[in-house]
């Protein structure tokens, strides 16, 4: 299933009204972008040099759109070094498991991994290192299998 990103989705035609000074002129346009997000109770500054984005040439007003945000998440995740959605979903069907699967062995709901790998949401750090050891490791694979997880598994027990 390809990503926000990849799929192409019907939008309607240019121009489109400007919500500020209310002119046909909102036509697509690249325009460098900085912003900070916060992430991990940290404001983290993101620098995106070529945003693709619907800008009035009239007012100079900015339109945020989906495709817009799937940009803003991507340059989020590159700054961080987090897994892209479209990395999640292909290391999840390498390993030839279903969401339902993934979602239970990572004690999360299958809404939550469907959020990450469809771009909804961004992972948290811990989540993404989990989710590295997870697909590296056939060891932790034998070991995260959900609520049949063996209760002594990781303790120190003697």
């Amino acid at each position: 299933m390809p990503t926000a990103a990849e799929s192409p989705k019907k939008q309607r035609p240019y121009p489109w009204a400007c919500h500020h000074c209310r002119k046909w002129e909102v036509f697509p346009a690249m325009i460098p972008y900085a912003t900070e997000i916060k992430y991990d109770s940290i404001l983290q500054p993101i620098s995106i040099p070529a945003l693709a984005i619907a800008r009035c040439q009239s007012c100079g007003e900015i339109v945020f759109s989906n495709d817009a945000q799937v940009q803003i998440n991507a340059a989020l995740r590159s700054r961080l070094r987090l897994l892209q959605p479209e990395e999640i979903r292909a290391e999840r069907v390498r390993l030839g498991i279903t969401l339902a699967e993934l979602s239970d062995r990572l004690g999360v709901s299958e809404q939550v991994v469907s959020d990450w790998e469809e771009d909804i949401a961004i992972q948290p750090r811990v989540v993404d290192n989990l989710l590295r050891v997870y697909f590296a490791l056939p060891e932790a694979r034998a070991i995260l299998v959900g609520n049949q997880v063996d209760s002594q598994v990781g303790l120190l027990v003697g």
